[in-house]
């Protein structure tokens, strides 16, 4: 590197200088089949693109400044760090002297903005001086792989615990027993369960839980947070009877601390109703569920996304125990508040396909003249939630609507 320290900002992803290896080139990808040749490069590593790919042996990815996803912004840094993953090569991400000196001091501020950064990560958004060839990579990444996006997010989400953890273990300003320590806990607990480390994440839940019992009291907000990121990876691993109990606890506190009628609390409701919901405590879940619904209208008023939430919470629990009636009626609520947003249109797709099998159940207990009404409603609403998902530009709420009503029908409607 011409670049040791990491001074130059600009300098974002360090490589073998033959970037074209990465990507078919023009001259091989124009015509029709350009794409089924990238694709055809891309899916066999057999072909001479993976033994090309292959030969670098390590990629580097400079990674600064360390508390900003710079590297996400452009498309070449995160085609190349697919590819090269994709290649089973070693991903090194490159942190200057300088930069780990720094993290070392402000890990606890901006380690869960970082994370926040990396989680709303989207290729789509990503910058380009060349835009068409952006549009050839987001038309190779839609051909070969349908959850871009979270395979990015992983890779990256990665580094950055792995980081955090090291710079925990090793750095002579870390003191594991307070504030800034108990801080950053709950947000690498948070990482480490997305990536599916949830034995890692049990591990870190625990320690958040004793050390903010230990600063800040029994009885507190802290702990209440701890209590419930406990619950949660506790159902996880399939204790839902351990869940359960530690939900109920959070709730107390936080009923305690800010009252029954607290948005907060609103929010712990929800999360306890659908866990009894999921063991069959159905009556407990439907009240659960109901205060939960009205303390978000009394709060937010009737055209909120998050009252929009609730009415498909317990729309779904109708659904579950056959109260097609019911649920039909509250998806379509929240139905409505979605479109009229005009920003929610992935929530929106999510309602039309709640709203299409509803309208799915209630044509089999219908006599056949009604029953076939009903079927083309719900073909109606599939076609709009397939509608939803490609004006979202999100492929792999593409990919659960296909596994959810069926691929043929997801090609008819968005074609």
């Amino acid at each position: 590197s011409d670049d040791p320290d990491g001074e130059n900002e600009n300098r974002q992803s360090l490589y073998t200088p033959k970037r074209r290896s990465f990507f078919p080139s023009k001259r091989k990808t124009r015509g029709a089949g350009s794409l089924d040749r990238a694709k055809s490069r891309l899916g066999d590593k057999s072909s001479s693109f993976f033994e090309d790919v292959q030969s670098f042996k390590k990629v580097i990815a400079i990674w600064h400044p360390w508390d900003d996803a710079v590297l996400l912004n452009s498309i070449w840094c995160v085609w190349e760090i697919y590819v090269a993953t994709r290649a089973g090569m070693n991903v090194v991400f490159f942190l200057s002297q300088s930069q780990r000196s720094d993290i070392s001091e402000h890990l606890p501020n901006r380690f869960e903005n970082l994370v926040d950064k990396v989680d709303d990560f989207q290729v789509e958004n990503c910058q380009s001086y060349h835009r068409r060839q952006k549009k050839r990579i987001l038309r190779a990444a839609a051909a070969e792989e349908r959850n871009f996006n979270s395979k990015i997010k992983h890779i990256v989400l990665n580094f950055c615990l792995e980081r955090a953890l090291k710079t925990v273990q090793n750095s002579p300003k870390f003191s594991l027993q307070d504030k800034a320590y108990a801080s950053l806990l709950p947000v690498m607990s948070f990482v480490s369960r997305k990536l599916g480390k949830v034995g890692q994440c049990l591990s870190l839940c625990e320690e958040s839980l004793t050390l903010s019992k230990r600063l800040y009291g029994k009885e507190t907000a802290e702990v209440a947070r701890d209590t419930n990121n406990l619950a949660v990876v506790f159902k996880e691993l399939g204790d839902n009877q351990l869940a359960i109990k530690l939900h109920f606890e959070a709730l107390a506190i936080m009923k305690q601390l800010f009252g029954v009628n607290n948005i907060y609390v609103a929010q712990d409701i929800n999360n306890l109703a659908a866990l009894l919901a999921e063991v069959g405590r159905y009556d407990e879940a439907e009240e659960l569920f109901e205060q939960s619904l009205n303390i978000k209208l009394d709060y937010y008023g009737p055209d909120h996304e998050s009252v929009a939430s609730g009415m498909t919470n317990l729309a779904l629990l109708y659904q579950k125990i056959g109260k097609y009636a019911e649920a039909g009626e509250l998806h379509r609520g929240a139905l409505k508040i979605r479109v009229k947003s005009n920003l929610l249109v992935k929530e929106a797709a999510e309602s039309s396909s709640y709203m299409a099998e509803v309208l799915e159940s209630l044509s089999g207990i219908k006599r056949p003249s009604e029953s076939e009404k009903l079927k083309s409603l719900a073909k109606g609403f599939v076609d709009d939630a397939f509608r939803f998902a490609k004006k979202s530009g999100d492929p792999e709420l593409v990919v659960a609507l296909e596994k959810r009503h069926g691929e043929r029908q997801s090609r008819t409607s968005i074609a």
